[in-house]
């Protein structure tokens, strides 16, 4: 029997399962129970598989590593160096400042302020949500706005993935955000040029409006930060004024803070103009014109005021205006809406686009054609007893039983129909001009085509003709048309710049210059870099006998004829009133047109009231009262 070992338990055994001899000292495997060549048999069948495996595996990987550091490398090392040093080095636009607006005197009618807003780029913030939480009521909080409403901003970035909020910052407010958010990634205030108009909405049509680059401007040029003219004359000089932006290189550590100016190239300012507005001038125009559309209760009116020996426009305004400031802080959608849905068309320069019936305002330019072409003289006179009889057609005076006796200058004087009926289109016994005629002399003092002034927009009135008619309306042309045209009725229009280049050229003595604005430019040190002499339209769009006698009889408007009132200003004036039907209800534009001082004249002014009843309603009481404040104010 054999004898019982104690350590039995504790002997080396086989477990089955695994097939593994587990032992007291050590693990012992199965290769302990084969012999040599068992074992080398063994090993020879699986080492060379998984050999080969592992060596194909270090190929391939050995490959695509080697191939990848290549493409990084030669392909693409140029642009992975870009963008390594574009996350060092921030580039910044430095906007140029905006050019100024002179008027002829020196005075600044714009400004350029700092305008202090606060960019967010929703990015770059912390991501960690207690983190971002407390950055951001910090942000509204400094800002004063709902913190709600700062967070709903930020889910709206631009293309850029930046959101600029809605808010103009208080120089405080802006020092505070820098203090607080100086070194804190995603959150910049920045420094905007703000343009002000120092006049307000009476150079609103005049000096125009900046707004906001397009897609088109961007891709073109213009960053989305910046602003451009968009109107009048910041639109058309836009070049000019803009000047050249320039650039900073700022280092920046892994935390977005500003380490140090690695490179700076200065923007340099645009140039500025020199108007020919007089801004006193410009104001006082606008707030006459726009009381006196109040007083009648009228919709709207224009006024311009040219210098007849250059061709200066010394004042422009269309009321109502707007405010160009509103433009430059950014107009909300729902404020652009309602001011262009506006009926009273605030937007609208009627000045130089809006097209109205000359009424007597045209007949000195009438006068003139006649004087010319010889068809009178000035001593010619006519009968009038009232209007004038033509076949069934009868064509009224304004004044009931006429006005007796006339000649040239008493028909100037006293607005006398009968006279320009009969010169304009002629009786059975009278050859008149006829309206190939006219239309051929009024051409040359201005009408019927654009003035080229210097503002974007301009319209070119209107000359009918019997082709037009015929063509247009589908009736042929009858006498009571010349009558019409020869009266300044009928589809005849002008603009009031139009009226008032003619007046000035008749204030001259016949010699038309093209209407301007800008008489230099100037460079942000005040050297002159360009000027702008005057143009001449035409040296002689009339005879200088023919206009020395209508300046006579625009002389007699006002001594004893339909602006005796303007017998109240300093200096001698001559005018002509105007009166000018439009309408099925039988309503008036009120006009008046001057220049003075008679002998020596220095301005020329035409004045329009829309729907402001006669010339002597509305528009008359506007030149006299700015005509004595101008010639008080020389005194």
């Amino acid at each position: 029997m054999k004898p019982h070992n104690p350590f039995e338990p504790f002997l080396p055994h086989e477990d089955i399962r695994s097939r593994r001899v587990v032992g007291w000292h050590r693990e012992t495997t199965v290769d302990d129970f084969l012999d040599a060549p068992d074992r080398a048999a063994m090993k020879q069948r699986f080492a060379f598989p998984r050999l080969r495996l592992l060596s194909v595996l270090v190929l391939v990987t050995a490959v695509v590593f080697t191939f990848r550091l290549l493409q990084l490398q030669l392909v693409r090392g140029a642009e992975l160096r870009d963008q390594s040093e574009s996350n060092r080095v921030k580039r910044e636009l430095l906007l140029a400042s905006r050019g100024i607006l002179f008027d002829r005197n020196h005075v600044p009618l714009t400004a350029n302020h700092p305008r202090f807003t606060v960019t967010v780029i929703p990015a770059e913030l912390a991501v960690e949500p207690a983190t971002r939480a407390t950055v951001l009521e910090a942000l509204a909080t400094i800002v004063g706005q709902p913190a709600d409403d700062v967070r709903a901003a930020l889910e709206h970035p631009g293309d850029d993935g930046r959101v600029e909020l809605d808010v103009e910052l208080t120089h405080e407010q802006a020092i505070n955000l820098d203090v607080r958010f100086g070194d804190t990634p995603g959150i910049a205030v920045d420094a905007q040029p703000l343009r002000t108009y120092t006049l307000g909405p009476a150079s609103s049509h005049l000096l125009g409006t900046l707004g906001k680059p397009t897609q088109e401007e961007v891709e073109n040029g213009y960053a989305p930060v910046e602003t451009l003219g968009k109107s009048g004359l910041e639109a058309v000089f836009e070049e000019t004024l803009r000047g050249r932006n320039g650039v900073q290189d700022i280092e920046r550590d892994s935390a977005n803070r500003e380490q140090r100016v690695i490179a700076t190239e200065r923007p340099r300012p645009g140039a500025n103009l020199v108007l020919t507005i007089d801004g006193e001038l410009q104001q006082h125009l606008y707030d006459e014109l726009t009381a006196a559309i109040k007083r009648v209760h009228a919709p709207a009116g224009a006024a311009v005021a040219i210098d007849p020996r250059t061709g200066d426009v010394l004042g422009l305004v269309s009321v109502p205006g707007y405010d160009p400031n509103a433009f430059s802080r950014g107009l909300t959608p729902e404020a652009f809406a309602a001011l262009s849905s506006d009926a009273r068309l605030p937007l609208f320069n009627r000045a130089i686009a809006g097209e109205y019936p000359s009424g007597s305002t045209i007949k000195p330019f009438i006068a003139a054609s006649a004087l010319d072409e010889r068809i009178i003289t000035p001593s010619t006179s006519v009968q009038s007893v009232g209007g004038i009889q033509i076949g069934q057609w009868f064509f009224p005076d304004w004044k009931p039983g006429g006005h007796g006796t006339t000649d040239v200058r008493k028909a100037i004087a006293e607005s006398v129909n009968t006279f320009f009926y009969m010169v304009g289109g002629g009786t059975d016994d009278f050859r008149g001009l006829g309206i190939e005629t006219m239309t051929t002399h009024v051409r040359r003092f201005g009408f019927g085509s654009a003035t080229g002034i210097d503002l974007p927009g301009e319209r070119s009135g209107f000359l009918p003709s019997m082709a037009w008619k015929e063509e247009v309306k589908g009736d042929r042309w009858y006498i009571g048309d010349t009558y019409h045209f020869a009266i300044g009725q009928g589809d005849l229009l002008v603009t009031p710049l139009q009226l008032a280049s003619g007046v000035a050229t008749i204030a001259n003595g016949g010699t038309r210059y093209r209407p301007h604005l800008v008489s230099a430019i100037t460079s942000a040190e005040g050297e002159t870099l360009k000027t702008f002499p005057p143009e001449v339209e035409d040296r002689r769009a009339a005879g200088t006998s023919s206009i020395g006698v209508v300046r006579e009889g625009m002389r007699q408007t006002v001594l004893s004829g339909t602006a005796q009132s303007m017998q109240s200003v300093p200096v001698p004036v001559a005018g002509k009133t105007g009166t000018a039907q439009f309408g099925a209800n039988d309503q008036t534009h009120s006009w008046l047109t001057a220049f003075a001082p008679y002998d020596e004249p220095t301005i020329a002014l035409a004045v329009l009231v829309e729907a402001g009843g006669e010339g002597t309603d509305a528009a008359l009481p506007v030149a006299r009262s700015v005509l004595s404040w101008y010639f008080s104010r020389s005194q």
